[in-house]
């Protein structure tokens, strides 16, 4: 499966005022509805008991940072960088 491109995703273009609070973290409002969201997308069978638990203890934790299907992606034009 090839990753999608950027505009082919809900997006907004933050301008360089904006790029201040590129950092912050906006809390869903209903959290726990979040994260059983993120759970349902997880692909765990190939895990085993230790290693699930693991990995949902960080998606329950950092829920409001994982990209979930109808949310929108911030961007910035502020910062630029090169891949050699």
């Amino acid at each position: 499966m090839e990753p999608p491109h950027l505009d082919e995703l809900s997006h907004q273009l933050l301008d360089e005022a904006q790029a201040k609070t590129i950092f912050s973290i906006q809390r869903a409002d209903n959290r726990q509805n979040r994260i059983n969201l993120l759970q349902k997308t997880l692909r765990l069978d190939h895990a085993n008991k230790e290693e699930r638990k693991s990995v949902e203890n960080i998606c329950n934790e950092y829920a409001d940072i994982f990209h979930l299907e109808g949310d929108t992606i911030s961007c910035t034009d502020a910062v630029q960088h090169e891949i050699k």
